[in-house]
């Protein structure tokens, strides 16, 4: 039986979900043969020189650094990235330490990219009232067989070499994790519109990799998987799900009883042959907003309120 979190308070369930979001990253990484390397508790991957998406491939997730390692490390990654013609992306959330990484990371190249957050809903509170059309079927897929005749709704066409591994990893970390992974999908007359992805650890159950085709969206079916993930980690015995979304699409989520509990900073690193292209004014915007998270996240909350006004 695993650990179930049953200290619901908003710290402890913004904790479990970086950490959650931290072991969905190794688990993908895994499944999908990635170069991993972990050093001094250090989490970071590689997977293919040049650009990749936030959370795929060359990626560092919620790093927790000793005050006096985090320079040497950056560096030390970096190097390795850029001899591979490689860009990178750190996660960062509450959990990270120190706080003043985000000065290492600017000073190092990085530049803040995405604001994403974290939410949080506790089982015994569902909504069971998300209503979707008649015909939508979902249910647990392990089989590749259904993705080579039709279009991943998350993931894209079987034909895409990026698009077959991502689909052979979310099935692979199923295989490998048999009672703590878990691929949803949600079928019209037999043909895929939805799909979403569960990764129970830390206490929690976490909602990954939500896709619905264009033509099926706004029909709640989004929200409808996202149930499906909750209603399966309460039967495996959790008290609560987790999962990471953008601010604007943050209304799916809520609608099954997820709320807010955690801000999650992508930033971004171009290997030292691209670099980003950014006018005056979105550096000052992107100081001001490194300077506020760092003083939120610190506690400090009057003083990064004060930071806005300026």
């Amino acid at each position: 039986m695993p650990k179930i979190l049953t200290d619901l308070s908003t710290e402890k369930l913004a904790h479990a979900c970086e950490s959650n979001m931290r072991e969905w990253y190794l688990r993908k990484f895994q499944a999908s043969g990635n170069t991993l390397h972990d050093e001094k508790g250090l989490l970071w991957s590689y997977a293919s020189s040049g650009s990749s998406a936030p959370g795929i491939g060359n990626n560092i997730p919620f790093p927790r650094f000793k005050r006096d390692d985090a320079d040497a490390l950056i560096k030390k990654m970096l190097t390795y990235y850029d001899q591979r013609s490689a860009d990178a992306w750190c996660t960062l959330g509450k959990s990270t330490t120190p706080h003043h990484v985000r000065r290492s990371l600017r000073s190092s190249g990085f530049v803040f990219r995405l604001p994403n957050i974290g939410m949080a809903c506790r089982l015994s509170k569902l909504n069971n009232n998300i209503r979707m059309p008649r015909d939508v079927k979902i249910a647990l897929v392990n089989d590749i067989a259904i993705f080579k005749k039709h279009e991943h709704p998350t993931y894209g066409s079987f034909r895409d070499r990026s698009s077959r591994k991502a689909i052979k990893t979310s099935l692979r970390c199923a295989k490998t994790h048999p009672q703590e992974a878990f691929n949803f999908l949600a079928t019209i007359k037999g043909k895929p519109v939805g799909f979403v992805m569960l990764c129970a650890s830390h206490g929690v159950a976490g909602a990954y990799e939500l896709g619905v085709l264009p033509h099926f969206r706004r029909s709640n079916i989004g929200s409808a998987l996202k149930l499906a993930v909750c209603k399966k980690a309460r039967d495996l015995g959790y008290k609560a799900a987790v999962c990471q979304t953008n601010p604007g699409l943050r209304n799916f989520s809520e609608r099954v009883g997820f709320r807010e509990i955690t801000t999650i900073e992508y930033w971004f690193h171009a290997h030292r042959s691209v670099k980003p292209v950014l006018n005056r004014k979105q550096v000052q915007t992107a100081v001001i907003i490194e300077q506020f998270l760092t003083e939120l996240i610190a506690g400090k909350e009057s003083r990064a309120i004060k930071i806005l006004k300026k």
